[in-house]
């Protein structure tokens, strides 16, 4: 025997419904954070630009390799962050996670795809054993 809903011309489905999740979603609307090793595997391929959102003396003493400086508190921030290309991903990453949450926000607003923020920030990277590369801010 079949069993009701509440409403008498519907019937209930005997099975639920399956809902599919490939991983987790990145949407504009709301930057993902990344654990260091996520983002060290997203760093490590080489297809992401990582942007460091700290000032220009925090960036000379120690920064992710390859990372590129564009300050948060910069007039000019959003100006560097026009070079990367909006449709690819970016990897954003400051000392411990809070400018680049607020950086990953503010990219997404201007039209980002895909924003990733480095949970801890640099500080965490550090931490997890990977060596900082002190170079002057670019």
């Amino acid at each position: 025997m079949a069993e009701f809903s509440r409403h008498p011309n519907r019937r209930r489905r005997s099975t639920p419904r399956k809902t599919w999740h490939r991983g987790p979603r990145r949407t504009t609307a709301s930057p993902d954070g990344y654990n260091v090793t996520e983002f060290e595997k997203r760093r490590a391929k080489g297809k992401a630009p990582v942007l460091d959102v700290r000032s220009g003396q925090e960036f000379a003493e120690g920064h992710v390799t390859g990372a590129i400086n564009a300050d948060i508190h910069s007039p000019d921030f959003a100006v560097k962050a026009a070079q990367f290309d909006k449709r690819k991903p970016i990897l954003v990453n400051c000392h411990v996670g809070s400018r680049g949450a607020i950086a990953a926000a503010e990219l997404a607003r201007i039209g980002f795809k895909s924003v990733f923020n480095l949970e801890g920030g640099v500080d965490a990277w550090e931490k997890a054993g990977n060596p900082p590369e002190k170079t002057v801010s670019r």
